[in-house]
C-alpha cells in the first residue's frame, strides 16, 4: 500500500511538473537528445574555440522560429548544419585590428561592440578576417553589384536570420533567453531602460546556454537575408528572398529600443548602407 502511494504521489509530481516544463530537441552527433530548457545549469551544448575570435559551438537542431503579435508566423526551422558563432559581438579593437579603423561614435572604447558599421562594412570584415587566417573565403561579388555566399566555405560570414534566432533562444521559448518579464531582460541586455545612452563593454550581462552574450541589447546585429515577411518564405537554415531593400537586423539595441524590440523573435532591418551607432555585428563559421 505504501508503495503504490509513492508510486501515485510520483505520477502526480510528474505530469505537474510536465505541465510547466517546455523542452528543446538538438541533433547530435550520437543522434537527437532532449532537454527540460527550464532547467538553465544542466546543459553544455558546445566548446569555445581560442583565435582572434572567440567563438562558440551551435549543433544542428530544430526550433519554432518566430513569436505571435511580433514576427508572424511561428513556424518550424530546421537548422541542417552546426556552426560556430562569435561569443561576443564585434569589437572596436577586433574591427580596427583587421580593417585598420573604427567607425564606432563611441571610438576609444576598444571592449564595446564596434558600431556605425553598415552591412558592407560587415561583409568586408568577414573576408578581410578569413584572409588573415588563411580560411576559404564566403564571400564574392558578382559584377560589381552582387554579394554572394557560400555556405560551405569555412571562413567567417554573417548569421542567417534563422541561425541568429536559433542561436539566441538556445533552447527557449520566452521572449527572451533569461525570461519574459522585463527585468529579466535587464539581466542579459543593455537596452533603452538601463543603457545610459551608450554602449556597453561586451560580456557584462547573464549569457544564454550557448555562451552567448549580449544577444539582446547592446547593438543591433546585422545577419546576411534580405529582410522579407515570414509567409512570403520557405524556411530552413539556408532559404532567404534573394533580393529586397533592407537587410535583417536582430537583437535589439541601446538606442531607443525598447523591451519589445529585444526579443528573440523581433524581426528588424535597414538599408545596407545603413550607418548608426546603434549597429553593429557578429560573426559566425560553418563548422
Amino acid at each position: 500500500m505504501k508503495r503504490k502511494s509513492i508510486l501515485i504521489a510520483l505520477t502526480v509530481f510528474f505530469i505537474a511538473n510536465l505541465a510547466f516544463s517546455q523542452t528543446m530537441k538538438v541533433q547530435t552527433k550520437s543522434g537527437e537528445k532532449t532537454y527540460n530548457v527550464g532547467d538553465v545549469q544542466s546543459i553544455t551544448f558546445g566548446k569555445t574555440i581560442t583565435g582572434a575570435i572567440e567563438m562558440v559551438e551551435i549543433p544542428a537542431g530544430t526550433f519554432q522560429m518566430g513569436q505571435i503579435s511580433i514576427a508572424e508566423p511561428v513556424h518550424t526551422v530546421n537548422i541542417t548544419k552546426a556552426f560556430y558563432m562569435g561569443k561576443y559581438e564585434v569589437t572596436q579593437k577586433q574591427y580596427t585590428d583587421v580593417i585598420g579603423s573604427n567607425p564606432s561614435q563611441f571610438a576609444g572604447k576598444p571592449t564595446n561592440p564596434v558600431e556605425q558599421v553598415n552591412w558592407y562594412d560587415a561583409v568586408q570584415f568577414c573576408n578581410e578576417l578569413s584572409k588573415k587566417e588563411d580560411l576559404e573565403l564566403c564571400y564574392t561579388l558578382e559584377g560589381g553589384t552582387t554579394w554572394r555566399c557560400d555556405f560551405d566555405k569555412k571562413g567567417y560570414r554573417l548569421p542567417t536570420e534563422a541561425e541568429w534566432e536559433y542561436s539566441c533562444r538556445a533552447g527557449t521559448l520566452t521572449d527572451y533567453y533569461t525570461g519574459t518579464t522585463e527585468s529579466q531582460l535587464a539581466s542579459a541586455g543593455w537596452y533603452d531602460y538601463n543603457s545610459n545612452n551608450t554602449t556597453h563593454p561586451v560580456g557584462l550581462k547573464v549569457a544564454n546556454k550557448f555562451g552567448l552574450y549580449d544577444m539582446h541589447g547592446n547593438v543591433w546585429e546585422w545577419c546576411w537575408d534580405w529582410s522579407a515577411i515570414y509567409i512570403a518564405v520557405t524556411f530552413d537554415d539556408t532559404t532567404w528572398p534573394n533580393s529586397g531593400s533592407y537587410r535583417v537586423l536582430r537583437g535589439g539595441s541601446w538606442l531607443n529600443n525598447n523591451a519589445t524590440h529585444c526579443c528573440s523573435a523581433y524581426h528588424s532591418g535597414d538599408f545596407p548602407v545603413s550607418r548608426f551607432s546603434s549597429l553593429g555585428f557578429r560573426v559566425v563559421m560553418t563548422k
